[in-house]
């Protein structure tokens, strides 16, 4: 069985035994066991994991919860939290500690079972990042993620690699995602970047102004076109309701209209953000838009913008709190960055967490 089969199981396994893993100790043994075997390392023997590695400078109190070994040295560290518990930038900060204390480990992981975050020490040598280069989600399995998977496996393990597919994945998303932010409000730089050849006189505020708009119409015809160019013409099928299926489904819910308008096929639901609770005094306020015919398929909209993406309108909301902030600092993890309001709980949750539970989502398109 190839590692593409073994982590589809796991992650129908963690479909089904996601609900018995109510502590850290359940959520290891349901959970983050069979990724580790998929990975080809076994919990069982400590030449290859060893549980609660001592990590620590000098009294030798701190232990990390997994240390996975290749040849009987320590290659990358793992920190578990139970299923029930998001992961959260604390935890990062547990793991950093870890990882300084070990200068030939340069990979870790923090998980709950559900998602795996990969961390390195791609921007300092021996300092970990604080934001992951990859995340894998087993609620959501994607086998597009193998190869990079697989970089870390027992058997495709090599450090230097390793260390190259995950600057590959870092600065390629960070890149991806000014691309997207440039996309959704275009920069001064760019617009003058494009403008320059067509435009002879000062660059003022007022040319900037005039130039946005072209050069965002410009960017998204591209796009658009190129959408055109991919995609197949050919209409698909249209498939009829059955009149004796057209009245109630399940629950008594109607089923909806396709045919009614786009309007109606909206879900809005406030969103927050407070990233910027130590400078405001209040939480930045958002809406996130649903689309209730494909709930995979959202927007966020942020003062009167929509945005395609979460980390477009977290990079936008950036801005609008600190117009001078470079284009490094408005990278985001959009949807870890903008959370919702639980409606059973009244917590405020991450929207990433929408697209891991089901009956959560349905909630709140039913509320």
């Amino acid at each position: 069985m190839d590692l593409v089969e073994k982590l589809r199981e796991v992650s129908v396994e963690v479909h089904k035994k996601r609900r018995f893993a109510k502590n850290e100790a359940s959520t290891r043994n349901y959970l983050i066991d069979p990724f580790i075997r998929a990975l080809g390392y076994d919990p069982n023997e400590p030449n290859e994991v060893e549980p609660e590695f001592t990590a620590d400078f000098v009294v030798g109190n701190r232990k990390v919860d997994y240390a996975l070994k290749k040849e009987g040295r320590p290659i990358i560290f793992v920190e578990f939290k139970p299923a029930t518990k998001h992961l959260s930038y604390k935890h990062t900060v547990q793991l950093q500690y870890y990882f300084s204390t070990k200068l030939d480990v340069r990979f870790g992981i923090v998980t709950n079972g559900l998602e795996y975050r990969f961390f390195a020490d791609i921007d300092n040598p021996n300092v970990m990042d604080d934001e992951s280069f990859l995340t894998v989600d087993m609620l959501n399995w994607d086998e597009r993620l193998i190869q990079e998977i697989a970089t870390f496996s027992k058997s495709g393990f090599d450090s230097e690699r390793a260390l190259s597919a995950a600057r590959q994945l870092k600065y390629g998303g960070e890149i991806r995602q000014r691309i997207e932010s440039e996309f959704e409000q275009p920069s001064r730089d760019l617009i003058k970047h494009f403008a320059k050849d067509l435009y002879t006189g000062s660059f003022s505020n007022a040319v900037v102004k005039e130039f946005t708009p072209i050069i965002k119409r410009a960017w998204q015809q591209i796009v658009r076109d190129k959408d055109t160019e991919s995609s197949d013409t050919t209409p698909p099928p249209r498939v009829e309701t059955p009149k004796d299926e057209s009245t109630t489904i399940r629950g008594g819910i109607q089923p909806f209209d396709h045919s009614s308008k786009s309007a109606l096929a909206r879900k809005e639901i406030s969103v927050i953000t407070n990233y910027f609770s130590k400078k405001l005094d209040k939480p930045i306020n958002a809406t996130l838009i649903l689309d209730k015919t494909n709930p995979s398929k959202f927007k966020i909209k942020f003062n009167d913008v929509e945005y395609d993406n979460p980390s477009s309108a977290g990079a936008a909301a950036k801005v609008h709190v600190n117009p001078g902030i470079s284009e490094k600092g408005r990278s985001t993890r959009g949807p870890e960055f903008w959370l919702f309001e639980d409606p059973q709980t009244h917590e405020h949750r991450p929207i990433s967490e929408l697209f891991r539970d089901e009956a959560l989502l349905n909630r709140l398109l039913l509320s």
